[in-house]
């Protein structure tokens, strides 16, 4: 897919680049798998290795905050979430690491490979999460993904009545 210009792009491109292997969950996430998104003020993303706050700070990311994961990145005014161990939403970082998927990006500006949460736990933990921006998310998922979500894959990582309560949503959300 070739991607237009996003700041949020670009700043998902450093980080990995900072980084390495960072699995993006939020906006850039739905960002990567359609092409469209909304505004965020963060980025968000689960790390597959070990790296203590030294470390971060080492490669200028500075603790931001109260915030438990929140950290502001080398190139302000970017702040992160960045989730090192637990879950999301249900949803182990190991998981969602393990399974992500890979997106060249091919811009007019920039040349560089970006992992995003694979399709299906990306509607999991929107779904789960279920605030305003996840409507939004998952909204914008179905319009230009519906015909590619797995729905065997869905139905295998979440229980039967909530694997029906996505479906029915995400088949809701294709009508608005």
């Amino acid at each position: 897919m070739k991607y237009r210009y996003n700041p949020l792009l670009n700043e998902a491109i450093e980080i990995t680049k900072d980084l390495g292997d960072v699995t993006f969950i939020g906006a850039v996430a739905v960002f990567m798998h359609t092409n469209e998104g909304r505004e965020s003020r963060d980025l968000d993303f689960g790390i597959a290795y070990q790296i203590t706050d030294e470390q971060l700070f080492e490669k200028g990311y500075i603790k931001y905050g109260k915030r438990k994961n929140g950290y502001s990145t080398p190139r302000p005014p970017f702040i992160v979430d960045i989730y090192r161990n637990g879950n999301i939403n249900g949803i182990s970082i190991d998981t969602i690491t393990s399974t992500a998927e890979e997106f060249k990006i091919d811009t007019k500006r920039r040349h560089a490979v970006v992992k995003a949460a694979k399709l299906e736990v990306l509607i999991t933990m929107k779904y789960r999460a279920n605030r305003v921006q996840d409507h939004e998310d998952l909204a914008t998922i179905a319009r230009n993904r519906f015909q590619k979500i797995n729905w065997e894959y869905l139905r295998n990582i979440t229980e039967e009545i909530e694997f029906n309560q996505i479906k029915s949503a995400m088949q809701a959300f294709l009508k608005i």
